[in-house]
């Protein structure tokens, strides 16, 4: 097999360079967003936020949606999720307007994220959205990438961020899709069979299962990676 200077494969190095490449260009677009929202921040710690009680409230807003996924008034609890996820963005705003960000802090906020996603599962299934079952495989699934990376970095010392096919905006693109299209047709139903089995997926369903997947390939491509950069390092 050929290599390159450094003794790896021609397709790792390419492989590893795109990695790279996808690294930094999210990397300009997150300082991009995070210098837009640096005063905003600065607006909101004079009026007393801190980044821990917006956190906090991100997490408050999420709990009330329940409350309509429940009676199934899902636009109100769209709207709801989606007010968490500005405070979500708000608090990390404030931490660098104040100065106060710190790698404690991201882990508070990657806690909620974490929460957060959790409430919104729960939601699909008091609201009747998605079976129990699905929702429950889709939450462990989103869980997996996370812990995976999370433990490939402790462990190995090797940033693993924008590894993979399906990150956090990925899936809740797809969840948010879902539930706009949901919206849009409620009580949408496709029903089907496989080897003379009935089922029956509504369009929250749907959307629960594309994200499983993606978020299982993408638990390997961390595994991959992080295997590779165990052997190299």
């Amino acid at each position: 097999m050929d290599r390159n200077k450094d003794g790896a494969p021609p397709e790792k190095r390419d492989e590893d360079m795109m990695i790279v490449a996808s690294k930094k260009r999210e990397t300009s677009i997150r300082e991009k967003y995070e210098n837009l929202t640096v005063p905003i921040g600065r607006a909101l710690a004079k009026i007393g936020f801190t980044p821990t009680s917006m956190t906090i409230l991100s997490i408050v807003i999420a709990v009330v949606s329940l409350y309509f996924f429940y009676r199934r008034e899902l636009p109100i609890a769209f709207l709801a999720i989606l007010v968490s996820g500005i405070c979500d963005i708000l608090d990390g705003s404030i931490a660098r307007a104040t100065g106060k960000a710190s790698n404690f802090g991201t882990l508070i906020d990657n806690t909620a994220d974490r929460i957060v996603e959790g409430i919104l599962m729960l939601g699909f299934i008091l609201g009747g959205y998605v079976e129990g079952w699905i929702a429950t495989m889709t939450l462990l699934a989103m869980f997996l990438p996370s812990y995976i990376r999370a433990r490939g970095e402790a462990e190995l010392g090797i940033y693993a961020r924008g590894v993979g096919i399906f990150e956090r905006k990925e899936k809740l693109g797809v969840l948010f899709g879902g539930i706009v299209i949901e919206c849009a047709y409620p009580g949408f139903i496709l029903d089907f069979k496989v080897c003379d089995v009935p089922i029956k997926l509504t369009i929250l369903s749907i959307a629960c299962l594309i994200v499983t997947i993606g978020s299982i390939i993408s638990a390997f491509q961390r595994i991959v990676f992080f295997s590779r950069g165990k052997t190299t390092s």
